[in-house]
Formats: structure tokens, C-alpha cells, sequence
């Protein structure tokens, strides 16, 4: 299987050098295991998919005061995407 559009941190699509993109189940943020950090999948073309994988901003969300995961960057002006979705920014309003 291939997913159709970018890595959200690189911008590249699905097997762009052998990387494999994987797609967040809840928000269905698309981000490549090694710009993730994730451990890289083995596989064919596309590699595998974790079907059930979900990103940190969505897996942390229950830290966040209202429950919803973070939507904006506290440091800078991103407003989307999985940089303004991380859950650190969550620990710095504090």
C-alpha cells in the first residue's frame, strides 16, 4: 500500500528513498518513520503500514486542559501540521 500525499515534516512523498510514510489513525497526519523518529518498518514497496499508529500530539492529547491536541506552535507562527501539533508545546505554557 502507498499513501497518496507528503511527509509533513519533509515533503516527500510515500517511498521517497525507501522511507515509509505512516498515517496518524486519529488525525491522519502523514510523516515518514525516519523524519518521525519512529523505528523504520520493513517491507515491499511502501513498506508496512501500522495501521493502528497514532502520532504524539494525539496520543498526549488527555494532557492538554481541554482535552484536544495541541493546533498551534507556542514558540513560532506555524499553525498546522505535526510541528504545531506536538505536545511539548503544551509544557511550555506552563
Amino acid at each position: 500500500m502507498i499513501y497518496e500525499g507528503k511527509c509533513d515534516i519533509c515533503e516527500h512523498g510515500d517511498n521517497h528513498w525507501g522511507h515509509v510514510l505512516q498515517k496518524c489513525k486519529e488525525c491522519s497526519v502523514l510523516v515518514h518513520e525516519a523524519c518521525y523518529g519512529l523505528e523504520q518498518s520493513k517491507g515491499g514497496k511502501g513498506g508496512t503500514k501500522r495501521l493502528d499508529w497514532v502520532c504524539r500530539a494525539c496520543e498526549l492529547k488527555h494532557l492538554q486542559p481541554d482535552g484536544k491536541r495541541a493546533s498551534r506552535c507556542v514558540l513560532c507562527s506555524v499553525s498546522g501540521g505535526v510541528h504545531a501539533m506536538h505536545p511539548v508545546s503544551f509544557w511550555l505554557l506552563k
